[in-house]
């Protein structure tokens, strides 16, 4: 498991090269994975990371967890970064996602149709290669900036949450999150995040109040098509509202994605939908929006039953507690 003792060493020093650690520390949730904790109850936190420490991906030898020769990197960020990979994943963590993968394969399950349009393909790999397994390891640390993705150091640590301070980006191109009393765990808020989209991208299962809906095409009337993806990333604005992009496609009506549950409002989503769809004449709206929503209950609820069937203790856990946390979020917003 990570070395939680070297990472708050680690963190300690990275003010000498302009981060900020204000009553904020490592430690380990009830599930094993690394968090960003207050230090202290009721704590003002403040954790900013410059852009010099933003390691871009394309510097990381994915295969021993380091820097590689090349990367253009001071001896002394270098030294820093080297020594805060090697403590934030080690052979226990890369053995136990190999063990899982290894099962997903011993059970089959990429061709299983009850996993199938999920959008989980990112875990459900059986990718067992050094290479691989780092990649997934690191993935929580890894944000998008206008220069690339790059390894965020310390507050990349910081777990998605729907109720999580705003991780935001300054002028100078530094990462903050800023918070006033917070007690426990860190939570940051960066993008859209549901229960499905955690486990695909970060391998965990966690509960969020906003879900999103599964990949799906439907047919409507006067021989249209009606599909939803999950591009998180694309969106348009109507009036004050930012909500998912629409737009046809031949006879086909396309959105990015779409929220099938926001918070305990059943009528949230439905109205981001609507808002979405509105410089569109689409026929049998409603029952296009009744649909959806049966659609995304039936395959979790169908994958959640099959999920319960898997050998692998670990993997079984997981999965099927990142499924029932998408049902849960769902059935709330009823």
């Amino acid at each position: 498991m990570s070395d939680l003792e070297k990472l708050n060493a680690l963190a300690a020093e990275a003010a000498e090269r302009g981060a900020t650690i204000k009553n904020a520390e490592f430690g380990q949730s009830d599930s094993g994975d690394v968090i960003l904790q207050a230090s202290a109850e009721s704590a003002d936190i403040e954790v900013s990371i410059p852009g010099p420490m933003q390691i871009a991906v394309s510097d990381i030898d994915f295969n021993t967890v380091q820097l590689s020769e090349g990367a253009a990197i001071d001896q002394g960020l270098r030294e820093w970064t080297n020594a805060y990979l090697a403590a934030l994943v080690d052979d226990a963590d890369r053995q136990a996602l190999v063990q899982v993968r290894k099962a997903i394969d011993a059970e089959n399950l990429t061709a299983r149709s009850e996993f199938r349009g999920l959008g989980a393909a990112n875990f459900l790999t059986i990718n067992t290669k050094t290479d691989g397994i780092n990649r997934a390891l690191l993935a929580p640390s890894i944000v998008a900036t206008q220069r690339g993705p790059v390894l965020l150091p310390i507050l990349g640590a910081a777990r998605q949450g729907n109720m999580g301070i705003v991780m935001s980006i300054s002028a100078g191109g530094s990462f903050r999150a800023t918070g006033k009393g917070v007690t426990g765990e860190i939570q940051v808020t960066a993008g859209r995040f549901d229960s499905l989209h955690a486990l695909n991208a970060h391998g965990r299962a966690q509960t969020f109040a906003s879900a999103f809906s599964l990949p799906l095409a439907l047919s409507l009337p006067n021989g249209r098509h009606f599909s939803v993806g999950r591009n998180f990333t694309e969106t348009q604005t109507v009036g004050q509202a930012q909500v998912p992009k629409a737009w046809m496609e031949g006879d086909a009506i396309k959105m990015s994605y779409c929220p099938v549950a926001l918070g305990a409002n059943p009528n949230a989503a439905r109205m981001t939908f609507r808002t979405a769809l509105k410089h569109i004449d689409m026929p049998g709206q409603e029952m296009a929006w009744a649909s959806l929503r049966n659609y995304n209950l039936a395959r979790l609820f169908e994958a959640y039953v099959a999920a319960g069937d898997i050998k692998d203790a670990a993997l079984k856990e997981i999965f099927a507690q990142a499924l029932a946390c998408q049902i849960e979020t769902m059935l709330k917003s009823i």
